[in-house]
């Protein structure tokens, strides 16, 4: 997913290795946050660490928008105008926002997250999820969307996200999107890892295979993970020209974990979500630290640098706070 564009934008075949992940732990504190919801939780958003957003729904009958302006320790219900599910955020100025859902919808605010306007991308294919959204510059922005093995659509702005146009279409669904620069960006689906060098205009496809992959985070311009729903971890340490298994998720030996989402601090410090537990590295994905969780099906997450916590998000409103070393 798109990793902390505010804040202001911060700033031939390798083997497969064997992941040693420690025994199972609890994080040092992990507690669980009050909502005012049921619905499922797909992500999570803060423009810093105060004011935040958790979205999710129902596929197809409720969007669910949470706010909260205390860091997460209360949390809002904000009224969208939409009845179906919402995926993925980000905002491009203090301001301005938007987010991606069913349908083909992306929704724009310019007040924060107060009031929402509803927008339709149009396209041969407009009907789909919008799963991944990120920024590259205040300027350009894609948004990538698709259904099961047959259909993956990326649509992409060059003005700031006023008009939409249609750039690609691939084979597969597309979950999600994370630009490592200006120019340079990477999507991620079914069995697919895509790299965009001219901010999302056009697209190619990478030697990275064996996955439903979720989620990708870039830390630096050469480094990147990429975690699959079937336990993939794949690395990358020079701008996704080739790419190293850290774990296989299709092998017979190992338990299966469901990987929902990835965050990097930098090129070495890291966490994989996974439905019911999650992972940290230090060593760039050498080692892992397991830890089991209080949510379960998690779907997504959110890092406070300042204090070191983490912010998970999962099934039936559940948000939980865990803190990291």
């Amino acid at each position: 997913m798109h990793r902390y564009f505010l804040m202001f934008i911060v700033c031939g075949t390798i083997g497969c290795l064997w992941v040693s992940c420690q025994k199972e732990t609890t994080p040092f504190d992990q507690r669980i946050m009050s909502t005012p919801t049921q619905q499922a939780l797909q992500g999570a958003y803060f423009l810093n660490d105060s004011i935040g957003f958790a979205m999710g729904g129902s596929t197809y009958s409720q969007s669910t928008l949470l706010h909260t302006s205390n860091g997460g320790q209360t949390w809002s219900l904000v009224d969208l105008g939409f009845d179906k599910i919402v995926y993925d955020m980000i905002f491009t100025t203090p301001a301005e926002g938007f987010l991606t859902g069913y349908d083909a919808k992306v929704l724009h605010t310019t007040d924060t997250g107060k009031t929402w306007i509803i927008e339709q991308l149009h396209g041969n294919l407009a009907w789909l999820p919008m799963y991944g959204i990120d920024f590259a510059s205040p300027n350009t922005g894609v948004i990538v969307g698709g259904k099961g093995n047959s259909t993956g659509i990326i649509f992409q702005t060059s003005n700031g996200g006023q008009t939409w146009q249609q750039t690609y279409t691939s084979p597969s669904e597309l979950r999600d999107i994370d630009f490592a620069n200006a120019t340079e960006g990477y999507a991620v689906g079914y069995g697919l890892v895509l790299k965009t060098n001219d901010g999302g205009q056009t697209w190619q496809t990478l030697d990275a295979k064996g996955d439903f992959f979720f989620a990708v985070h870039f830390p630096t311009e050469q480094v990147g993970y990429v975690v699959g729903n079937q336990g993939t971890i794949l690395k990358t340490s020079n701008s996704g020209y080739s790419w190293q298994t850290l774990r296989n998720g299709n092998s017979p030996f190992k338990k299966r974990l469901h990987f929902t989402d990835v965050w990097f601090k930098d090129a070495d410090i890291g966490f994989v979500l996974a439905e019911n537990c999650l992972l940290q590295t230090t060593n760039g994905g050498q080692t892992w630290q397991q830890y089991d969780l209080l949510c379960h099906t998690n779907r997504g997450l959110w890092f406070r640098s300042s204090d070191s916590v983490l912010l998970i998000v999962g099934e039936q409103g559940c948000i939980s706070q865990v803190e990291v070393s």
